[in-house]
């Protein structure tokens, strides 16, 4: 008496409908993951901002102190994109010297990411009262067209405000 035993591998039609259904699914999920971790380099590049421009207030007003931010790499269109820093300004000049305390320092990996202050500024200085220099208008945008792009307004007071739903960006 023989006994047959069944096969309990996977047929080739089977392996290739699996195949079929996992390419399927990539070619829909790309898409969709790119563009999530766009948003998600606009919402970074946002919050990180608007905290270090809050901070650099807070510690003005904190510490009675000019306290600046400056841009890190400024250059082109891109003048806050690769990063900034928040420091106790102890000449008054808006540039990070040797010797100033450095509070905070932000680098952005993004690559996609522009970070562009629409007057070319790569420095802000806040009083001991918690003023700003000069407000400012920084357009955070990627390489999408639309309302995708973020937009954050300082005002003379030293407050910053965020526009999520701004179209300014080409």
């Amino acid at each position: 008496m023989h006994s047959y035993r069944r096969n309990t591998g996977f047929s080739i039609l089977e392996l290739m409908i699996v195949v079929a259904i996992v390419g399927i699914m990539v070619v829909i999920g790309v898409p969709s993951m790119q563009s999530f971790i766009k948003n998600s380099c606009l919402s970074t590049g946002t919050s990180n901002l608007v905290v270090s421009l809050s901070l650099a207030r807070s510690e003005s007003i904190k510490r009675r102190a000019t306290v600046s931010l400056f841009a890190s790499n400024a250059a082109g269109n891109n003048e806050w994109g690769s990063g900034w820093a928040v420091f106790l300004d102890a000449d008054n000049d808006g540039t990070l010297d040797a010797g100033e305390t450095t509070l905070r320092a932000i680098t952005l990996d993004c690559t996609q990411t522009t970070i562009d202050e629409t007057g070319n500024r790569t420095s802000f200085r806040f009083t001991s009262g918690g003023t700003v220099d000069q407000s400012g208008q920084f357009d955070i945008c990627d390489d999408r067209a639309g309302e995708t792009g973020r937009q954050i307004n300082l005002s003379n007071s030293g407050r910053a405000s965020n526009n999520s739903k701004y179209g300014g960006c080409a």
